[in-house]
């Protein structure tokens, strides 16, 4: 029996639907087509309605093939019973380690970002003292060469001072030798 193209087309996008149930269902967040490429090996895709299954290939979505199969008994036993447990328990467990992983890497993530402000308040401080020790060390090395400046000025002051007197006294020396020159030529 050929579904041909229109029926592979209306079966892909039931099959699309059904997958991208199932990966939502499994907290992914792979649209249908996609694939999921941790998966190796192909996923079987059952449909009740047109008594069909699906094989896709895991990695990339893709359809291999559309199966028509006869229609299921409407009795389940025991043993389908306790597969389809063990199915959805093992669905769980699978969900439950991608929520743990999820919640892992979250954290991580937290964590990472948690040292990146760490680190950068750690270089701004850093950057600020610094800043500050760099402003410390030129305020004391302006008051130094203030300083310097005042205490250069009071030395010349001082030898000018000091030369002024001695020009002073040797200018009074000067005037009482004229003086007692005069007197004695008189």
């Amino acid at each position: 029996m050929s579904l041909g193209n229109r029926g592979c087309r209306t079966q892909a996008s039931r099959v699309g639907r059904t997958l991208a149930i199932l990966l939502l269902h499994a907290g992914g967040a792979i649209a249908a087509g996609q694939g999921i490429p941790e998966l190796g090996g192909t996923l079987w895709i059952t449909d009740e309605r047109l008594n069909t299954v699906t094989r896709i290939e895991a990695a990339t979505g893709k359809i291999l093939a559309v199966i028509p199969v006869g229609a299921q008994e409407t009795t389940t036993t025991e043993t389908e019973a306790a597969v389809n447990t063990q199915y959805n328990t093992q669905e769980k467990t699978v969900v439950a380690d991608y929520q743990a992983k999820l919640k892992a890497l979250q954290a991580e993530h937290k964590a990472n970002m948690q040292k990146l402000r760490d680190a950068r308040k750690a270089k701004i401080q850093a950057v600020r003292e610094r800043i500050k020790a760099e402003k410390a060390n030129i305020q004391a090395e302006r008051k130094a060469a203030l300083e310097k400046a005042k205490a250069e000025k009071k030395a010349v002051q001082e030898k000018a001072a000091a030369e002024r007197k001695a020009l002073q006294d040797k200018a009074k020396a000067a005037r009482e030798q004229l003086k007692a020159q005069t007197k004695t030529n008189r």
